[in-house]
């Protein structure tokens, strides 16, 4: 049976192996992401999160209005993202997001698009002072092999900024992404 979620800040949150969620339907707000993997990589009781699965994810209604590129959270936030702090340890990331679907709700009488939608995705990590991230110490840079898949992306109107990959030097980063997610990679973490 799905579960309808529902938040203003961060909704599925995958935070350990083996970790499954089938057919859920989320309503999203402006404060987080409707998956977050890795969950800031603060209170993980693993540095390695393998074999983690988010199939079927229905997003009946988004407000992500708030989210621009005018300060680091808004640079961060996605649909689906990372928001990894990297002075808390090591992480290993290993996840699929697929079969994603947002609502195509149309324009209002206004001709604005009823889903109000950022970015698809963020594939972020962040240093000392980076959005959500509340540890201190040296630097780990996260291991991620991240696929987002089989994404119904047809809703009037698209995302209102590009989705964001940064890498930091020597990461060793797989994004595997459908040739439909519209991505801006020149960003460094």
């Amino acid at each position: 049976m799905p579960f309808d979620l529902q938040s203003a800040d961060d909704v599925i949150h995958v935070s350990a192996s083996n970790f499954n969620a089938y057919k859920n339907v989320v309503s999203t707000g402006s404060a987080g992401a409707a998956v977050i993997l890795g969950s800031y990589n603060e209170g993980l009781n693993e540095a390695k999160i393998e074999e983690a699965n988010v199939n079927g994810v229905f997003v009946a209604r988004a407000m992500r209005t708030m989210n621009g590129d005018d300060d680091d959270f808004g640079k961060a936030i996605g649909l689906v993202d990372t928001m990894t702090c990297m002075p808390c340890g090591t992480l290993d990331l290993s996840a699929h997001v697929d079969n994603l679907v947002m609502a195509n709700l149309g324009a209002d009488d206004y001709s604005n698009p009823v889903q109000q939608l950022d970015r698809w995705y963020s594939i972020q990590a962040f240093g000392t002072g980076g959005p959500s991230c509340g540890c201190e110490g040296d630097n780990q840079i996260p291991k991620f092999d991240i696929h987002l898949n089989d994404w119904n992306l047809d809703i009037w109107g698209g995302p209102n900024d590009q989705s964001k990959q940064c890498y930091a030097k020597g990461a060793d980063w797989h994004i595997d992404v459908d040739d439909a997610l519209w991505s801006d990679t020149d960003h460094s973490c």
